[in-house]
């Protein structure tokens, strides 16, 4: 690297030899590297003008006031212009002594500055001389401060946080709009640094000292000289492009002024200049050579890209335009303030997996996972490109799909398995096994599905035992037919088989749900209680009128099972059959007319508050067969 250096250095001589250029600093002469270096050559004011006139002199329009800065040739003074009454800043070179050659310069600052007519060019009001005759320019007073004044009270710590980032991108866009359109009007500036950039009391933006700009050799301006004219080196060294360093008029051009942005961003970047060297010829030769910068972690490596490319070594390696440059800090925000909120959506997934397996954090976890999704979410929006952000929102909607299947909601679940632009097959797997299973424990909950069978089945049911209990007890107590234990045990066992064909005829319906299997099977279970029980009774020597309580209450405690699954609508089941008891022991001789209708009354009063309770939940009204 050091021979390469050399080499270049030698370039470098051998380049100022061709061109007769003997660099301040290099001649005995004394040239600060943060200095503006100026070309010495003897030009009149009136060929600064272009041929015009000298302006009149303007010394009893203007009443100068304080200092309110230095420059390298001039000083500006605060004034009031009288004729108007309004504050005005006038620009007019230092000492007494004659000066052509600065007060050229002056003159065709004051010509470049009028001719950019833009927001974030200072307007020049007009050019005159003053008492001494030495030209000066009248120009809007503005309140404010160099640039480089609050970058020099920056703190390492400052100048990585993302106000300092925002705030001073936003001002290097402002000049580059300045140049945009300044290299629209064919002018180069050629000296864009912090030191020439003014920020008013309101934020406004100025790019200012325009005393070494010259034209493109397309666009003659008079009295500026060409681009392609340039034969010494003019600007500030600690921030030249390599053509500037090797007074290359032929190659100014766009690409040096965007050279100079880039060296500007380096300074905003690191606090100094590019080519900050202790020597002169250090500071020149590390200009010429222009070796890519190297950042550390704490610069966004997309930023440090772009002043990479802005001062690229080569002109056409760096950004086509000013605009360029200007459109690559803009993609650079809007890319940062995504990176921000992935980073904050990040944060926010990290918090949630930390607590997600905890139990009583549920809360805090939905919490964390809606702030994250919205930081993700609001980062793609910015920068759909943005993949850090997509696959932080992938592994974050996986850790709520983990956390929803721990806590039971295989539906939530699913519905973040939607999201995902495409699911792991195994998550899929788990996803789908759960809502599976979640469907078949609620199905197996519901007591409205499958409602209008089994309300069928219950009044059938219902309805034909009571004509036959009503109808055993008149044919009993008439004489016509007596009813024997064995008689309603006949009757239980066809109430069996009429039980177990309808599960089969209606399986589907019938054995849907935890409730209809329960009623079902307790049914069955209850019909072949009394085709045991009622012979059993019988062959003990118990009387019919003794027997029916007692298979009453058996029945009713049977009853009991189906309140786990169909719930209180199916009480009045068991609270009738406990009331058949004392009932029959009160009227013995209408046992069986007591049985069947307070039991049929039961299972009607119970299927009545079924079908209410389905229509209150707009429960399935049926279930095909």
């Amino acid at each position: 690297m050091s021979d390469g250096r050399e080499i270049l250095g030698e370039t470098l001589a051998q380049t100022w030899a061709q061109r007769a250029i003997t660099p301040k600093g290099l001649d005995g002469r004394p040239l600060a590297s943060r200095e503006t270096a100026r070309a010495e050559t003897m030009v009149a004011p009136s060929q600064a003008l272009g041929g015009a006139q000298l302006p009149p002199s303007v010394a009893a329009a203007i009443e100068l006031g304080e200092v309110l800065g230095e420059g390298g040739m001039g000083v500006v003074y605060e004034a009031r212009q009288l004729d108007l009454g309004r504050k005005v800043a006038v620009k007019m070179l230092r000492g007494e002594a004659d000066q052509p050659q600065q007060a050229a310069e002056l003159l065709r600052e004051g010509r470049v500055t009028g001719l950019l007519e833009h927001p974030n060019v200072v307007p020049v009001h007009t050019l005159g001389r003053d008492e001494a005759d030495r030209p000066l320019i009248v120009m809007k007073r503005i309140v404010g401060r160099p640039w480089a004044s609050f970058l020099a009270k920056v703190t390492p710590e400052e100048r990585h946080s993302t106000a300092f980032l925002r705030d001073n991108l936003a001002i290097l866009q402002q000049v580059a709009s300045a140049l945009r359109f300044a290299h629209s009007m064919g002018v180069l500036h050629r000296d864009i640094k912090p030191d020439n950039v003014m920020i008013g009391a309101f934020d406004e933006v100025y790019l200012v000292d325009w005393g070494i700009a010259c034209s493109l050799s397309d666009r003659h301006i008079p009295s500026v000289p060409r681009a392609s004219g340039v034969r010494h080196i003019e600007g500030t060294p600690v921030y030249m492009a390599p053509e500037m360093a090797a007074a290359a008029g032929e190659l100014l051009g766009p690409a040096s002024d965007v050279y100079l942005l880039g060296a500007t961003l380096h300074e905003l970047l690191t606090g100094e200049p590019p080519h900050l060297r202790d020597d002169i010829r250090d500071v020149l030769e590390h200009a010429f050579a222009s070796e890519p910068p190297r950042y550390g972690p704490d610069v966004p490596a997309e930023l440090g890209a772009i002043a990479q490319r802005a001062m690229a070594r080569n002109p056409y390696d760096r950004f086509e335009s000013a605009a360029a440059f200007a459109e690559a800090i803009d993609a650079f925000l809007l890319h940062w303030s995504s990176h921000e909120l992935c980073l904050e959506g990040e944060r926010r997934a990290t918090a949630l997996e930390a607590i997600r397996r905890e139990d009583g954090r549920e809360a805090e976890v939905e919490t964390l996972f809606h702030e994250a999704r919205f930081a993700f979410a609001q980062a793609l929006r910015g920068w759909p490109e943005n993949e850090r952000a997509e696959a932080g929102r992938v592994r974050l909607l996986e850790q709520m799909i983990a956390f929803e299947l721990r806590r039971g909601a295989p539906r939530a679940a699913r519905a973040l398995l939607s999201q995902l632009p495409s699911a792991k097959a195994e998550l899929e797997e788990r996803v789908t096994a759960a809502v599976e299973r979640q469907d078949t424990i609620e199905r197996e909950a519901d007591p409205g599905l499958g409602i209008q069978e089994r309300l069928k089945r219950i009044y059938f049911g219902a309805t034909v035992w009571t004509i036959v209990a009503v109808a055993a007890g008149i044919s009993s107590r008439t004489g016509f037919f007596v009813v024997t234990h064995r008689h309603i045990g006949i009757v239980g066992a066809a109430f069996a088989v009429g039980s177990i064909l309808s599960m089969i005829g209606w399986r589907r319906a019938m054995l849907l749900s935890a409730a209809n299997r329960t009623i079902s099977i307790t049914a069955f279970v209850v019909f072949l209680y009394a085709v045991v029980m009622w012979p059993l009774l019988g062959a003990l020597g118990v009387s019919m009128p003794a027997t029916t309580p007692v298979i009453a209450l058996g029945v009713g405690a049977l009853w009991v099972a189906p309140i786990a699954y169909v719930g209180r609508d199916w009480a009045p089941v068991p609270l009738g059959h406990l009331l058949i008891a004392p009932l029959t022991w009160l009227l013995p001789a209408y046992h069986f007319e007591i049985f069947g209708v307070v039991s049929g009354a039961a299972h009607l009063w119970a299927a009545v508050r079924m079908r209410r309770s389905a229509a209150a939940n707009k429960a399935p009204a049926s279930v095909a067969s």
